[in-house]
């Protein structure tokens, strides 16, 4: 994996989140959106993930709540799969910066 931007480092506890992924059934998560430029006191976190297969459908609900309270901020906790629109998939694609790869 590649070295993190340090304004990343300073925003979010990155060591927390692969452990986080590590005990829950995640492939891998990248960051994307305002925590990497226009970062701001209300800001939300926004994670892009490729769960394992066959998980529940109800979990990325879970898994937003647990990190809501782990961060203590909104997170916005998206399905990589599940980005249909071809504009915004190509711009998160373009800009996302992977923290945890199984």
């Amino acid at each position: 994996m590649s070295e993190l931007p340090a304004l990343l480092l300073e925003r979010l506890p990155v060591e927390d989140l692969r452990q986080f992924c590590k005990r829950n059934p995640i492939q891998e998560m990248w960051v994307f959106g305002s925590v990497l430029d226009d970062w701001r006191p209300e800001s939300d976190i926004d994670l892009l993930v490729r769960f394992q297969p066959d998980q529940d459908i109800f979990l990325k609900f879970d898994l937003e709540e647990e990190l809501e309270k782990m961060l203590g901020r909104k997170v916005d906790l998206v399905e990589a799969d599940s980005v249909v629109n071809p504009f915004i998939r190509k711009h998160i694609r373009e800009h996302r910066v992977k923290i945890y790869a199984a």
